[in-house]
C-alpha cells in the first residue's frame, strides 16, 4: 500500500501545480515519479503508470467538459479524437511488450528535457492572450489536426501525457487555448475510459485490485483538490513562481530516465547532484532575466505614457 500512498501524494501536488499554472499536471506526475524510480521508491513499470494518469484525469475532465462547453466545436473534436483514440488504444499494447520500459524511458527523458527548455523560451517571450475566440478552419489547419491525433494520441498512449502536444500546438499555431480547452477534454475521454476498462479487466495485466479501491477514490480526490487548491493559490501567488516550480521538477525528473543506460548508471548519484546544481544555476539566470525584461517592460510602459500624455497636450493647444 506505501505506493499507492505516494500516487496520493503526487497527485496533489502535480495537480495543485496544474491549478496554478495551468499546464503540467502529467509532466510534474513522471517527473516526481521518475526522480523516487531513481532512488527504488517505486514500480518502474510505465502502464502502471499511465493508469494511474488515467484514472485521475477522468475524474479531473468530466466535470471540465462542462465547464468549458462554451468553445466546444463538434468537427475539430471529431477530426483529432478519431486517431487519437486510435493510437492510444495501440499504445496499450506496446505497454504490454517486453523490455519496452527501457526504450520509453530514454524517449520519457528526452521528451521532459524539451519541454523544460521549450517552456523557459515559452515564458520569455509570452505574450498576453487574445479574448476573441476563433473557430477552427479544418481545411485551412489540417497539418495541425493531424500533428495533435497522431503525435498527442502516442504520448498519450504510452505516457498518460498530453502536455508537450498541448504546449507545442499553443505556441506554434494560431489555436486559442480555450478552444483546446473546450475540445480536449471530450476527445479525451474516450480513451481514457477504454485504457481504463483495459487495464482493470481479469488478465495477465490486470492493474486495477478491489483491495486498493478506497485508495483509488483517495488518489482521484487527492487531484481533484489539489487543482482546486493551485487555482485559490494563484489568485494571492504569481503564476511565474509555479512555473518555475515545474520548470524545476521538469529538468531534474529527465535526468534519471537516462541513468538507466548501463553507462551512467553506476554514477547515478552524482549524476542527480549534478542535475540539481545546474537546474539551480540555470533557472537562477533565467529569474534574473526575466526580472530585467519586466523592469525594461514598465520603463517602456511609462515612456509610452507620457509620449500620449504630452501629444493630447498639444493638440489640445
Amino acid at each position: 500500500m506505501d505506493q499507492i500512498v505516494l500516487v496520493c501524494i503526487i497527485s496533489f501536488v502535480a495537480f495543485t501545480l496544474y491549478g496554478a499554472a495551468g499546464f503540467g499536471a502529467s509532466t510534474v506526475f513522471h517527473s516526481i515519479w521518475s526522480i523516487l524510480i531513481a532512488f527504488e521508491l517505486c514500480s518502474s513499470e510505465m502502464k502502471e503508470i499511465v493508469y494511474y494518469l488515467n484514472m485521475m484525469h477522468l475524474f479531473v475532465n468530466v466535470p471540465l467538459i462542462f465547464t468549458n462547453r462554451k468553445n466546444f466545436q463538434w468537427d475539430f473534436t471529431l477530426c483529432v479524437g478519431i486517431p487519437w483514440f486510435g493510437l492510444v488504444v495501440g499504445g496499450t499494447y506496446v505497454l504490454e511488450l517486453k523490455k519496452v520500459t527501457f526504450y520509453l524511458k530514454i524517449i520519457l527523458g528526452c521528451v521532459l528535457s524539451l519541454i523544460f527548455v521549450q517552456q523557459l523560451l515559452k515564458i520569455f517571450n509570452s505574450k498576453e492572450e487574445s479574448n476573441e475566440v476563433p473557430k477552427i478552419d479544418l481545411r485551412k489547419d489540417w497539418r495541425w489536426l493531424g500533428f495533435i491525433g497522431v503525435f498527442g494520441g502516442i504520448l498519450q498512449g504510452l505516457f498518460g501525457m498530453n502536455g508537450p502536444c498541448a504546449i507545442i500546438v499553443l505556441t506554434c499555431s494560431d489555436i486559442h487555448v480555450k478552444r483546446w480547452k473546450g475540445n480536449f477534454y471530450a476527445w479525451g475521454l474516450p480513451a481514457i475510459i477504454f485504457v481504463l476498462i483495459k487495464y482493470s479487466l481479469p488478465g495477465s495485466e490486470k492493474l486495477f485490485e478491489r483491495a486498493k479501491l478506497p485508495y483509488y477514490f483517495a488518489m482521484c480526490a487527492c487531484a481533484i483538490l489539489g487543482g482546486m487548491f493551485g487555482d485559490f493559490l494563484s489568485r494571492y501567488l504569481t503564476k511565474f513562481a509555479f512555473q518555475i516550480i515545474i520548470l524545476a521538477l521538469c529538468f531534474v525528473g529527465a535526468i534519471p530516465n537516462f541513468t538507466i543506460l548501463s553507462a551512467l548508471k553506476p554514477h547515478k548519484s552524482k549524476i542527480m547532484i549534478a542535475a540539481v546544481v545546474a537546474d539551480t544555476i540555470i533557472l537562477g539566470v533565467f529569474m534574473l532575466l526575466m526580472k530585467q525584461k519586466r523592469k525594461q517592460n514598465e520603463i517602456k510602459e511609462k515612456n509610452t505614457y507620457v509620449a500620449k500624455v504630452e501629444q493630447k497636450t498639444v493638440t489640445i493647444v
